[in-house]
């Protein structure tokens, strides 16, 4: 979606399932979002710090470098000026302990099995759409 400039919203889409993230990318992407996907942390990081997107919807239990750990080094790169919002998505029902056991620095949660109209609804909260 355009912000007040026109340029449309950038959405980096990070699961280790290809499927479900282009599924959530094609979702996002016919809603009128910019998307890119990455299917595991380190590729997430470079295409971070690339394309500086403007919110990341991120897989929290990938193998070798999971949500928390891509998050925590996104956090790392912004320093005291937070500005990239971040989405988790994952299978624990309980995301909320989830958040509070790794004191993550998120700005939501949505569970699995993931809903495109629940993902749009999520993503539309976080940027203001």
């Amino acid at each position: 979606m355009a912000d007040l400039l026109g340029s449309k919203k950038l959405i980096l889409v990070v699961d280790d399932d290809e499927a479900l993230c282009q599924m959530m990318a094609l979702a996002l992407r016919t809603a009128g979002f910019d998307t890119i996907t990455a299917y595991d942390g380190p590729s997430a990081l470079a295409l971070y710090r690339a394309k500086h997107p403007n919110l990341v919807v991120l897989d929290f239990a990938m193998p070798d470098m999971n949500g928390y750990e891509v998050a925590a080094e996104i956090r790392r790169h912004e320093g005291d000026n937070k500005k990239t919002l971040i989405l988790f998505v994952t299978a624990y029902a309980q995301a909320t302990l989830v958040a509070m056991d790794f004191n993550i620095s998120s700005d939501g949660f949505i569970t699995k099995p993931v809903l495109p109209s629940e993902l749009l609804r999520h993503v539309r909260e976080l940027l203001r759409d």
